[in-house]
């Protein structure tokens, strides 16, 4: 049986396929159990509202977007320019590899989706993370 924050990841990263693929407003619960392939109501378990799903998926953008930058933070520093434009081209490259929604945590803690109305205070849970 999967560990709870696998299952967690598989559920977040599944709805940002689908988020990339269909937009936001066709990302549900049971559009996600679908496409994740595990059975009926497992997403609204583990995330019971629109809002807890919301919070969940720009969490786990923001833990994607840090990984990549973890892993180019052991990367020693350049030592002649050449090595330096071959740093920045993999800079370049981590942070633009990832679907369209890799961007979307900024722009979506400045919109509001209807009906979550404490959206605003997800988005604040968010901010230590993006602080590391």
């Amino acid at each position: 049986m999967p560990r709870k924050s696998d299952r967690r990841d598989l559920l977040a990263d599944t709805a940002l396929r689908l988020i990339d693929d269909s937009g936001l407003a066709q990302v549900t619960h049971r559009a996600i159990d679908k496409a994740a392939g595990v059975p009926d109501g497992t997403t609204s378990n583990y995330f019971r509202t629109r809002s807890a799903l919301y919070e969940a998926i720009v969490r786990r953008l923001l833990d994607l977007q840090l990984a990549d930058l973890d892993r180019l933070a052991v990367t020693p520093l350049p030592g002649s320019p050449a090595e330096l434009l071959d740093l920045l081209a993999a800079t370049v490259e981590a942070v633009t590899a990832r679907p369209a929604t890799a961007t979307w945590p900024e722009s979506s803690c400045r919109w509001k989706p209807r009906g979550i109305p404490s959206w605003p205070l997800s988005c604040a849970r968010c901010a230590p993370a993006r602080s590391r």
